[in-house]
């Protein structure tokens, strides 16, 4: 059982948690990745065998899948996360897929006497087959074509999610352009899964993917193995092999769909399909295929009691994990711990994040907005409005000091009202001299006002300038008694 609980060691800022595979140059564990504040995530680790590091040949393998699967993004392929390595040991990070390898389900699948039905079986093919195309049409940061080929397309490199979407893993044996990576026998690949070009020693194109991938369709139809070895495949080179139609294991499948199969699996590459895109296309136009929701059912109800055991390991590794990498750790408290001389927590180690209570962030000053042009108009009507506002202003001004001398000024006597009565009109004379008044103890208030008594100016005579302040009163009149008068009398 190889979802087992390991020995928990980290491998840069993983934690490996669990055992999921293991194949000819490299182990796979499920790992938990650990970054600052809590953050924690599922992933896949994957280590090459210690045992084959002193062979450059495998660890240059090794390295060539991280550097050409980490620039495939495509749904239909595992994404490579991260390349590192641990003292002498490579390791690289993927995209961890909940669920299994077709080779697991149909496994399982026989065990519990559920086999993948014709529906499903064309989904994850024609899915792979996208996958497949996104790995052919690879470019470089540079956008220049890897003219990549897979050579290892079988059962255990094709991954099934519980969501019901299968991806294409493993391109440790991928061939590049320019890229040479091969056994001194000339062959890389699985046994059952090799093409005849391969075989012959013939130039590898992206086709050889295409025959794998015909030879895991009969196989998910059939229920049974079509070259159980390296040796039933030699009939191919000779031309004495008869392919037998999926349909003769498999009623419900149409001829059609055996037509294609044969396609796929055809002797010479200039037979079959022209890429994995018109593969997938003509497999989509022959059976729609089931839904993604029906491929999710079938993979839960195989690796629901896996999947439960996992869950269950990365859960008591989350509850070993130390102090300072465990999510817990991280978690702010309600109130920073007391500090007895008064001084705030050394900043050290990162401890200040999990001492010091959250705070409201600091409002950002706002840059005063940009004056904009104004026109001609925009003036005018600025300075008739400051106009207005000045006018206004003084006009209450002067209201208010009319008002506060009004109030100041006392109301005339009896005696001083009839003698400015009996005062005589002047004569119109030019004699500026002239009296004007009868009696020299009439008070000084009494004197006539312009709008009574008219100015005459004398030619060539400058008046004299009035003074600023009136004439101050006789000393021997009294002053009279200061009184109120009523609003009505003021205006």
């Amino acid at each position: 059982m190889l979802e087992a609980r390991v020995e928990q060691r980290r491998i840069g800022r993983h934690t490996l948690v669990a055992k999921l595979a293991s194949g000819g140059m490299a182990t796979v564990y499920l790992a938990q990745a650990h970054g600052e504040l809590g953050f924690a995530r599922l992933c896949a680790v994957k280590i090459i065998h210690p045992h084959l590091l002193d062979q450059p040949e495998f660890v240059a393998r090794f390295l060539h899948e991280g550097k050409v699967a980490s620039g495939i993004r495509h749904p239909h392929v595992v994404a490579v996360l991260d390349v590192g390595h641990t003292g002498d040991t490579p390791y690289l990070v993927l995209d961890y897929v909940r669920g299994g390898s077709i080779a697991e389900l149909v496994r399982r699948g026989e065990e519990t006497n559920e086999p993948p039905t014709v529906e499903i079986a064309c989904t994850l093919v024609r899915e792979a087959l996208e996958g497949l195309h996104a790995v052919h049409v690879a470019e470089d940061e540079t956008g220049a074509p890897l003219g990549l080929v897979h050579r290892d397309i079988s059962h255990d490199n094709l991954l099934v999610s519980t969501d019901g979407v299968t991806s294409v893993t493993d391109l440790g044996i991928a061939r590049a352009r320019g890229v040479a990576l091969t056994r001194a026998t000339g062959l890389l690949g699985k046994a059952g899964y090799i093409s005849p070009e391969q075989l012959a020693k013939e130039p590898i194109t992206a086709k050889v993917d295409l025959f794998a991938t015909g030879v895991v369709l009969w196989e998910l139809l059939t229920g049974r193995r079509l070259f159980p070895d390296l040796e039933s495949e030699v009939p191919m080179l000779t031309g004495t092999f008869v392919l037998e139609p999926p349909s003769r294991a498999n009623p419900r499948v149409p001829p059609a769909l055996d037509a294609f199969v044969a396609r796929l699996l055809a002797r010479f590459p200039e037979d079959r399909p022209r890429s994995a895109a018109d593969a997938a296309e003509e497999l989509r136009r022959i059976l729609p295929g089931a839904s993604r929701a029906e491929v999710a059912e079938w993979v839960q109800n195989l690796v629901e009691a896996k999947l439960e055991r996992l869950d269950a390991i990365v859960r008591e590794a989350r509850a070993s994990l130390p102090p300072s990498t465990s999510p817990e750790a991280f978690a702010t408290p309600s109130a920073p711990p007391a500090s007895p001389s008064g001084a705030p927590p050394a900043l050290q180690s990162g401890a200040h994040l999990r001492q010091a209570p959250m705070t409201a962030p600091m409002p950002l000053p706002i840059p005063p907005a940009p004056a904009r042009p104004r026109g001609r108009a925009a003036v005018m009507a600025a300075a008739i409005g400051g106009a207005l506002v000045v006018s206004t202003l003084g006009l209450a001004t002067l209201r208010a000091r009319g008002a506060a001398g009004r109030s100041a000024t006392p109301p005339p006597t009896a005696a001083a009202s009839a003698s400015a009565t009996t005062l005589p009109t002047p004569p119109a004379t030019a004699n500026a001299s002239a009296p004007t008044t009868a009696s020299a103890s009439a008070p000084a208030t009494t004197a006539p006002t312009p709008s009574t008594a008219p100015r005459v100016r004398p030619t060539g005579v400058r008046p004299a300038k009035p003074s600023a302040s009136p004439p101050a009163a006789p000393s021997a009149a009294p002053a009279p008694a200061a009184t109120i008068r009523p609003e009505s009398d003021r205006l």
